[in-house]
């Protein structure tokens, strides 16, 4: 009778682990943080925070936009809005289309909530390497109004 307890109470732990799993891929997905009984005046500047980026970035469109001047501009933003770096990911998460989060959330954990990490993860996705910034640079030419 012991061992069935135990059988029961691993299926039960594991179902559990699966559904944070599944909360926590559809936070990340969806961009917003859940809040939190025990600190809902972070949460809520958190959630306010990610609104306020919503407005001020568009989303990102890899057939017209470039990745890093996407990042330049996200980045900029982040720090005049004082969102700690350590937030950063799920704030752009909710700012690229469905198929890059999903390419960034089959990552491991610990590097999906890096920033640095992913921001190297989407220029590589992106293919840009510094020898593809010179060429952009050295054909780059001024707009004539």
């Amino acid at each position: 009778m012991r061992s069935e307890e135990l059988v029961k109470e691993q299926a039960l732990k594991e179902k559990e682990l699966q559904l944070k799993f599944d909360l926590e891929r559809f936070k990340i997905e969806s961009g917003f943080r859940v809040n939190d009984e025990s600190n809902d005046s972070t949460n809520a500047c958190s959630v306010t925070s990610n609104l306020n980026l919503k407005k001020l970035i568009p989303d990102f469109d890899p057939k017209q936009s470039d990745i890093s001047l996407y990042l330049v501009i996200f980045e900029r933003q982040a720090k005049r809005a004082s969102i700690e770096k350590k937030e950063w990911v799920g704030q752009l998460l909710g700012l690229l289309p469905l198929e890059i989060v999903q390419f960034i959330a089959r990552e491991p954990e610990e590097q999906a909530e890096n920033y640095d990490y992913v921001k190297k993860l989407l220029l590589k996705r992106f293919k840009l390497s510094p020898e593809v910034f010179r060429q952009k640079f050295v054909q780059h030419q001024k707009k004539i109004r």
